[in-house]
């Protein structure tokens, strides 16, 4: 492979932007430099000034929250960030790394010829697609770190429509709402190998209304009225529903996620608001010392 590939320098058993190359082996081996760096600040001179409460939460944040690709994000608990009113800008940490994980996923739907794609293809979905749950002997840590990532990507993941050909109507999400979805059948009776090219008119390039009429509810027929109809040449795509290039993005993915928790908070939240509670904790007028 070396040979073949025209590799000159050989790495992975250093570190890239703090986290190490190689994640072989054992991981209490490999992540010892966070237990290193925790006990050489509780330790340092920065500390000595905190009272022992102080010490125990800073610990705490300090061990929640460590290097994410190279960069320290430093969080005063998930809580005041999320509902203090205008925020300081953290980021939630296994949120953020949720969505960089999907961005790895991402690239071997997009583009399933380079090298990465082509590599774990072979090791891991030979005949399948990358979001198929298919099990695997002995994966990697990596390639379990990178389909983890798979319910967010379905949560945006859409088939864009070209000739229509290989979208499965009852199937495959298609139908552009908040999430896409598959679409919704006018009564209890669906044609399974009924597909988009079968909705289509090619003579005029348009949708075949009796067709929509006679097989959706009148909500995904107005929807699928306005979903625009390219070349019927193309082939259909995949695209990213939450930007307008189509095409997924950290940023985009962690709002994805983020605004899917707080609908879950939403939810299952009970009694009064606390959030203007926990914005006015910053302005208590405590001693320096908890």
């Amino acid at each position: 492979m070396h040979g073949v590939l025209g590799i000159s320098n050989l790495g992975g058993m250093g570190s890239y932007l703090g986290i190490p190359k190689s994640l072989g082996g054992s991981k209490m081996k490999i992540f010892s430099f966070v237990r290193d760096r925790l006990q050489s600040w509780t330790t340092g001179w920065t500390t000595k000034q905190l009272s022992r409460g102080g010490k125990e939460c800073s610990g705490e944040f300090l061990v929640e929250f460590g290097p994410v690709w190279g960069t320290t994000l430093v969080s005063l608990g998930e809580a005041l960030w999320e509902y203090a009113v205008g925020g300081w800008g953290f980021k939630n940490v296994d949120d953020f790394n949720y969505a960089l994980l999907a961005k790895q996923l991402w690239r071997l739907i997009e583009a399933p010829k380079s090298l990465f794609a082509r590599v774990l293809r072979d090791r891991y979905y030979q005949n399948s697609d990358p979001m198929d749950l298919i099990r695997s002997y002995s994966p990697s840590y990596g390639w379990r770190s990178i389909v983890s990532a798979r319910s967010l990507i379905n949560k945006g993941l859409i088939k864009r429509v070209g000739s229509g050909e290989s979208i499965s109507i009852w199937t495959d999400p298609w139908v552009p709402t908040q999430s896409p979805r598959p679409a919704l059948s006018k009564g209890p009776l669906k044609d399974p190998s009924l597909k988009i090219s079968h909705l289509i008119d090619y003579g005029t390039n348009s949708w075949r209304m009796d067709m929509l009429l006679a097989h959706f509810d009148l909500e995904d027929v107005a929807l699928i009225r306005v979903i625009p109809l390219g070349s019927t040449q193309m082939a259909d795509s995949l695209g990213w529903h939450f930007t307008k290039l189509w095409k997924y993005t950290v940023k985009s993915g962690y709002e994805t996620e983020r605004a899917v928790k707080q609908r879950i908070i939403q939810v299952i939240r009970y009694g009064p608001d606390i959030t203007p509670l926990l914005a006015a904790v910053w302005r208590v007028s405590c001693p320096p010392k908890l």
